[in-house]
């Protein structure tokens, strides 16, 4: 059989490995050019693998490119190959016996726990998708465990950047993603041996957007099982949207703010064009509004197909890195307020209050660190003229007392310091959280009384 690819971006080369939907890519740059051995897709017809062997076994040299089309003749055996380009054009790609589902992993650092996620993938009952790498300027050896794995499963593709943050990378898979489907998947996490399956009967199922799941925290260090999340209150496996009530709506807006819990259709994020920030944390904050925002048919199912590793301050955005940069805070809620612009009002007031008490969040963990007073002074400077779009319901939100001992702290450093003190050490107790909101209730209560008190006198 006189087998042949004309590309023009690779002369010399017998036999190119391109964007094809028969053959496989691996898009490591260092490999450009190597000599290596390629199959067809598992799941193709005997005809067609047999093709794919045979023209690999041929070659002389086999180059990997980053061509975005290339055509295969294969001398005239029509039956095996139909005559047909290899569409590279991921969306056609997706439509003409691509992969159902495209994982997408941003790695940057992951070593430690890299091996176990991507185990984790391989050792899914569900077997019809491909795994997009992106190493963002590893240091350590993550990029060769890459190429390990892409050695021995051609499911793998590796993408290579400068270290550009986790958004850019998940972007450029998003890119390279030929899947009807879409997880974004850390590189620490794990996913269950029966995620992907019942993910996608899901969606199948249901025809949504988004199909969103349960998860475990695990810590990082001790691999125990922390918490278990669950939704409040939780619509089990049929479609809601902002439409579906004020209720729902609020659950929806105040959900799990990241994107590693949900499975998504690839054609409602291209089509909305819903990407994420190109910032050094907090990147997915807007991605995650725009997809609930834009959202028609999001699915809740009652399942805990992740487990999140807590912790791992090495990986993408630690917490040092939150309260060093503690700017991208104010930089993502500007491009969610703007998303939300054209939403009623009681939506913009959850998504107000949602931004604000994450900021908040942040500011009480750096409490007692040399990060606590610049990212108070930050929050003073920058919240108070939201507040007034907030009305009654800022009296309700849990970042208003710390807001009001912040206060206090800036007019009267010693008594306030001492409530900040008192209330971090009771809320980081779970079961005394309520006796610090109360506790610090009433003494921030009492002194602001005592200074209108005093103003009166004078």
């Amino acid at each position: 059989m006189d087998s042949k690819l004309l590309h023009s971006g690779c002369p010399g080369a017998d036999f190119c490995c391109c964007h094809g939907n028969k053959t496989f890519l691996r898009e490591d740059p260092d490999r450009q050019g190597a000599p290596v051995f390629a199959r067809a897709r598992e799941g193709d017809s005997g005809g067609i693998r047999q093709a794919g062997l045979n023209i690999a076994q041929m070659a002389g040299r086999v180059c990997f490119s980053s061509c975005r089309f290339a055509i295969l003749m294969v001398g005239t055996d029509q039956e095996e190959t139909g005559g047909r380009h290899l569409m590279t054009d991921p969306a056609a790609r997706a439509s003409s016996g691509g992969p159902m589902l495209s994982v997408v992993i941003p790695v940057y650092n992951a070593e430690k726990f890299l091996v176990r996620c991507l185990n984790s993938v391989t050792g899914s009952t569900f077997t019809d998708f491909e795994v997009i790498c992106v190493d963002d300027g590893s240091q350590d050896n993550s990029l060769q465990i890459l190429r390990d794995f892409a050695e021995k499963d051609p499911r793998f593709r590796i993408l290579t950047q400068d270290h550009r943050f986790a958004g850019t990378a998940r972007n450029a898979g998003i890119g390279a993603a030929s899947g009807k489907y879409i997880h974004f998947l850390d590189a620490d996490d794990e996913i269950e041996p029966y995620s992907y399956e019942k993910w996608l009967e899901s969606m199948e199922s249901a025809g949504g957007d988004v199909c969103e799941c349960l998860y475990s925290n695990i810590d990082s260090e001790t691999g125990r099982l922390i918490d278990e999340p669950k939704y409040e209150p939780y619509e089990e496996g049929i479609p809601i949207s902002l439409l579906s009530g004020e209720k729902t709506a609020i659950s929806l807006l105040r959900g799990h703010v990241v994107p590693w819990n949900k499975l998504y259709l690839k054609s409602f994020l291209t089509d909305n064009g819903i990407l994420f920030d190109d910032l050094i944390c907090a990147e997915d904050r807007a991605f995650y509004f725009e997809v609930i925002l834009k959202a028609r048919k999001i699915i809740r199912i009652p399942l805990r197909l992740v487990k999140h590793r807590v912790g791992n301050h090495t990986y993408l955005d630690g917490s040092d890195i939150r309260f060093r940069h503690f700017d991208v805070e104010f930089r993502s809620f500007e491009r969610i307020w703007s998303l939300a612009e054209s939403s009623p009002d009681f939506v913009r007031r959850q998504v107000l209050d949602c931004c604000i008490g994450d900021s908040f969040y942040y500011y009480y963990r750096s409490i007692g660190t040399e990060y606590d007073q610049p990212i108070r002074r930050m929050l003073m400077a920058y919240w108070p003229p939201y507040l007034p779009l907030l009305g009654n319901m800022v009296y309700r939100s849990w970042w208003y007392l710390l807001y009001r001992i912040i206060a206090v702290a800036e007019k009267h450093r010693s008594y306030g310091e001492f409530l900040l003190f008192v209330f971090s050490r009771l809320y980081r107790m779970k079961k005394l959280r309520f006796i610090a909101k109360v506790f610090s209730g009433i003494l921030a209560g009492l002194h602001e009384l005592t200074s209108v008190f005093n103003q009166g006198q004078q």
